[in-house]
């Protein structure tokens, strides 16, 4: 693991393949994280401990094949990852509480509404795909499973209730070049 700090730091690529056995520490996964973001290492084997694991969500959301079933996962909702795209632009003072919070809690409710599922692992998946880290998917984690418990938040309105259809009119089609690079909000 210090050996992938140190590829970041110095920005060099790794052409070998690197193999890494049950990555669990916020530091070690974040490391993975910014290695592979950064396109910094050609081949990377993770060995998983648990399928509950948080790095079998990132490495689901990023297309990694997992070797028991031979397949990749498919790739996560592309309206829900516009949605996290909201989430990775509060992290920077957290999603636990204040515009982070409210950011969450508002826009799952309203997916909910929609017919999308109270569900942690597709939003998780969602968000890791929009540059989310793993500091904050422990927050984004705790509050899905509490609304999916029945926990009423307490939030500031900060979105209209037509928030999945603003988002859904701004997704971009891969084949359309002439469309907006990414969604405001």
């Amino acid at each position: 693991m210090s050996e992938l700090s140190r590829v970041e730091q110095e920005g060099r690529v790794i052409d070998d393949a690197a193999v890494i056995v049950h990555p669990f520490e916020d530091r070690d996964l974040e490391a993975i994280r910014s290695v592979v973001a950064a396109g910094l290492i050609e081949r990377l084997f993770v060995m998983v401990w648990s399928p509950d694991d948080r790095i079998r969500t990132w490495l689901d959301s990023a297309g990694a094949v997992n070797l028991h079933t031979g397949v990749a996962m498919s790739a996560p909702d592309l309206l829900m990852v516009a949605a996290a795209e909201i989430f990775v632009y509060h992290q920077y003072n957290g999603l636990s509480s204040g515009p982070g919070k409210d950011a969450v809690v508002q826009i799952v409710r309203a997916f909910a509404a929609e017919g999308y599922p109270i569900d942690v692992d597709p939003w998780l998946r969602a968000y890791f795909a929009a540059g989310g880290t793993f500091r904050h998917a422990e927050s984004i984690a705790r509050l899905i499973k509490e609304m999916a418990t029945g926990v009423k938040h307490r939030v500031t309105p900060r979105y209209g209730t037509n928030i999945v259809a603003t988002l859904r009119d701004q997704i971009v089609d891969p084949d359309d070049r002439t469309a907006p690079a990414s969604p405001s909000w």
